[in-house]
Parts: C-alpha cells; structure tokens; sequence
C-alpha cells in the first residue's frame, strides 16, 4: 500500500534569531540534545527546526527560560 503525503501535511523550516537580548543565567529544558553552544564576539539564541516546534523564550529580570 502507497501513501501519498499532502502538500498540506509539509512541515515549514525556519531558520530564526530567537533573542539577542543580554541575560545572566539562563535555564534550558530539552526534549533532545540537539543543542550548540559556540563562542564568539557576539550574542544569539538561533532556532533551526521544524516550525510547529519552536520554542517560546521568556524573560525575567536577568533570566532567560
């Protein structure tokens, strides 16, 4: 038996700059361990992903969630 996958069933990627807003801790909760950290002269949370799955960013204070 053969499915055909409809166009309305496609996922969109994104490829997005999440925040670039300064923190002081920042808690992550992970459902994968699809996760980079890389150092350099600048700051980004950047997402890259299906997305229905994005993540929701919230700050408090100096906190990032």
């Amino acid at each position: 038996m053969l499915f055909d996958k409809n166009k309305k069933d496609e996922v969109k990627n994104v490829n997005t700059v999440l925040t670039n807003a300064a923190f002081t801790q920042l808690h992550v909760k992970l459902t994968d361990l699809d996760l980079a950290v890389v150092s350099g002269d600048h700051f980004e949370i950047r997402y890259r992903g299906a997305e229905d799955k994005k993540h929701l960013l919230l700050k408090q204070e100096m906190q990032l969630n």
